[in-house]
């Protein structure tokens, strides 16, 4: 994959000047914002069953983000608000790391586990977003300058908050009622919930196709927005905004608001 800075092209430059002039008129709620503040006007819900997770084998994870279709100077940009993921995946390699995390004291390494994770379903999310969207959409020979782009944005300050929940693993009965509805132990899951603060992230990828490979070719950079943003000003007087707890759950803790935009 090439990684480079989207805005060397000039096209590009000028999507991004286009969208920082209305990100600046953000709301105080940038979990809702962060959307809004793109000014794409129809987000859409879609679930992907997302495998081939690296460091999952074998694991399908359920993942659900809302998503806005637009054409910007002849350029295909969809912009993909931050996603959630179903409980039922049942994935032991996933369940066993976090439960390893929660017996630790510190939430920094809980923290990084998180922002390791996003970066691993977002890269595929593209994937998954290029199958359906991007029509093997050639890179353009004057510039190669990619033809779909995909914006991932998302609340700058924002916490996890860490959830238990029960599996069935025999249910009760059977035909010779050997089955007792034994239970497996408690997995542990996340949601990412929202603190009240203002600013966002953009992870933005360009994709296209180069028929000389046969490849897709990828050039990612993240920001933030407004440029203003800073990791201390983004979390300067946040409030916790709990998420619903889940059907079947029960809610363990929140870590406190932190800056969640890569470097």
């Amino acid at each position: 994959m090439a990684f480079c800075l989207l805005f060397f092209f000039s096209c590009a430059k000028e999507v991004s000047k286009q969208e920082d002039t209305v990100n600046m008129n953000l709301t105080p709620l940038a979990g809702d914002s962060c959307n809004e503040g793109t000014n794409c006007s129809l987000f859409t819900s879609q679930t992907y069953n997302v495998d081939n997770v690296p460091g999952y084998p074998g694991c399908v994870f359920r993942i659900t983000v809302q998503l806005c279709i637009e054409e910007i100077f002849g350029t295909r940009h969809i912009t993909v608000g931050d996603y959630s993921m179903g409980f039922g995946h049942g994935c032991t390699l996933f369940y066993d790391e976090l439960n390893a995390l929660l017996d630790t004291p510190s939430e920094l390494d809980e923290n990084e586990f998180v922002l390791g994770f996003d970066n691993k379903i977002f890269t595929r999310l593209e994937d998954f977003i290029w199958a359906q969207h991007g029509q093997n959409i050639a890179c353009s020979s004057a510039n190669s300058t990619a033809n779909l782009t995909i914006s991932f944005v998302r609340q700058a300050c924002s916490t996890i908050c860490f959830y238990q929940y029960e599996l069935v693993v025999a249910p009760k009965g059977g035909a010779n009622g050997e089955n007792t509805g034994s239970r497996l132990p408690k997995p542990t899951n996340f949601v990412k919930a929202s603190c009240s603060t203002s600013g966002c992230c953009r992870r933005q990828t360009n994709m296209c196709f180069n028929p000389s490979t046969g490849l897709v070719v990828k050039t990612t950079s993240n920001t933030v927005f407004p440029l203003l943003v800073t990791p201390v000003n983004a979390c300067a007087g946040g409030t916790l905004l709990v998420p619903p707890t889940p059907n079947g759950t029960r809610l363990i803790r929140c870590n406190a608001c932190t800056f969640v935009c890569p470097n």
